[in-house]
């Protein structure tokens, strides 16, 4: 009996731990897709001070939102977001605006990805 308290409590552990997890990843990834909707529609008004500062400040807090990321997500997808979130202030700054659209679309895209394959759902299962 004990044996299948303990298991019990260790499944329920488990699942508290995947479902903090994913609350963990939507908030975040979706924080995130807020800030690159932000960049976009700073960068097609003209502002392009507010849109570098932005774009500074998203790459400085991004390694601090994605912290617990690498303990329950594969390293490469998360380098990806980071590449893409380099690139920016530097964009920015040489006045490169297609390339900038470009690159916050690319973030954009990997992010949703990354969304889209950890959250359960039959597809991600077949």
């Amino acid at each position: 009996m004990k044996r299948v308290i303990v298991a019990v409590f260790l499944l329920c552990v488990v699942t508290a731990m995947s479902i903090g997890a994913l609350w963990e990843l939507r908030g975040v990834t979706t924080s995130l897709l807020e800030d690159c909707d932000a960049l976009i529609a700073l960068q097609k008004r003209g502002d392009l001070d507010a849109c570098r500062e932005a774009a500074e400040h998203l790459n400085a807090t991004l390694e601090e939102r994605v912290r617990w990321f690498p303990f329950f997500l594969r390293h490469e997808r998360i380098e990806e977001v980071f590449e893409h979130a380099a690139a920016l202030p530097d964009l920015i700054r040489d006045d490169d605006e297609a390339d900038f659209l470009t690159e916050v679309s690319s973030m954009r895209m990997q992010l949703e990805i990354l969304l889209d394959s950890e959250v359960p759902s039959l597809a991600n299962i077949f």
